[in-house]
Parts: C-alpha cells; structure tokens; sequence
C-alpha cells in the first residue's frame, strides 16, 4: 500500500533540474505546477536508531555544494544507481535506500513493517538512522544523478557522492556515509 502511495505521489510530481555541469552552473527544481496534486512527502516509516557498524573514516561532505532548491520532493541518485535518496520538505527528511544488503540489514533487528538497514534517514537536527521500510525510494520518477565528485545543498542537508560512496549530512555535520564495503552513521 505504501509502494503504491509512494508511485502515485512520484508520478503526480514532476521535478525539473537544471544542469549539473561546472561549479558555474546552478541546479534547481521546478515548482510544482498548479494543477498537480501531491503532499510531496514519503510514507511514514518506523525507524530505530543505530550505532555505526564500521570503522572506516568517510569524509564529510564540505559545507558548501552547489544549490539545488527542493521545492516539496526531489528524488536523486548515484551514478552507479547503488543508491537512491529523496529530500521531503514536509516534513524536512533526508532519506537514501540501498539496492544492496548492508551491516544494518544483516543486523537481526526485526521490525513491525517493512525491512530494516536498506534506508537510512536524517533530518535537520540529530544523527543519522538506518530505519525500517517497506518502500523506497529507489525507483523514484525523475530522480536526477548526482555526479561523482559533487556536493549538492539540498536545503538545510549536504551531499556528496564518491566513486567510494555516497555520503550526506544535516547543518551540525550528523548524517551518513553509504558504499558497498561500508555503512557509517554519525
């Protein structure tokens, strides 16, 4: 029910974004046209907070990106398509999903809907969560690439991706850092 809320959600929304070439460039989403209906938001998900799972130091991404304006939703993805992330205004969410098993996901922790340590969730102010899901955010419609060696300000949330990961953070620098090898919370 949530996949399908979710589906319906994303194609009702249509996001535009600018290019995403040189540090000249500015990249922005298009307002919502007013004959298109969406809360902009992802299904509520049940999450529970979790200690890093690694040890391997990521970097965090640098306080400044170029600008990309998130007007209800923006879906992006890495170029690999290994993750997939969605920035909700309301409320303010940062959340990522993962095509592949993490040490979250191997973890044991049981939930009462949906699956845990595939999706990872962080809002303006505390640490990131690996949190439970029974949907994602993967196959969002018009999700856009962040390419390798960009960061992306993403309202009040920063993101970088690597060709070693993806990582993102809140404005205090708490977050999270997602490759195959490792997943780190913070």
């Amino acid at each position: 029910m949530r996949m399908l809320r979710l589906a319906a959600g994303l194609a009702a929304l249509t996001v535009a974004v600018g290019a995403c070439g040189s540090d000249e460039k500015s990249t922005t989403a298009a307002k919502t046209p007013p004959s298109t209906t969406s809360t902009g938001t992802l299904p509520e998900v049940k999450g529970k907070s979790s200690t890093t799972r690694t040890s391997t130091p990521t970097p965090k991404p640098a306080q400044t990106g170029k600008p990309v304006q998130v007007v209800d939703f923006l879906a992006f993805k890495t170029p690999s398509g290994k993750v997939g992330c969605a920035v909700t205004k309301d409320p303010t969410t940062l959340r990522c999903d993962t095509t592949y098993e993490t040490s979250f996901s191997r973890s044991g922790h049981r939930c009462t809907e949906g699956d845990y340590g595939h999706s990872f969730e962080v809002l303006p102010s505390g640490a990131g969560k690996a949190i439970c899901a029974g949907d994602t955010v993967l196959s969002a419609t018009n999700a856009k690439t962040i390419p390798y060696g960009t960061t992306w300000a993403l309202g009040p949330f920063r993101c970088i991706a690597r060709t070693s990961g993806l990582s993102c953070v809140n404005g205090a620098g708490h977050g999270f850092s997602l490759s195959v090898q490792s997943q780190r919370l913070f």
